[in-house]
């Protein structure tokens, strides 16, 4: 169902409203919560190596206004 509604001269506001049906299957929700598990995993994993590689150019960055 539409609702049209005027705002001004050259203003109109559209309301829409519809009713949606989905059917989602549980395991489809078990296999996509697993993967963003995975995902996130691999994420921290990857910023744990960056800040491990931070680390060694901040020490390399001592090192070298030393000289």
């Amino acid at each position: 169902m539409t609702k049209y509604k005027k705002l001004s001269a050259n203003e109109y506001e559209v309301t829409e409203t519809k009713e949606e049906k989905t059917i989602i299957k549980l395991d489809f929700v078990e296999t996509d919560i697993a993967h963003k598990d995975e995902l996130i995993a691999g994420l921290q994993q990857g910023i744990a190596n960056l800040e491990a590689e931070k680390a060694e150019l901040v020490t390399l960055r001592k090192e070298l206004k030393k000289l």
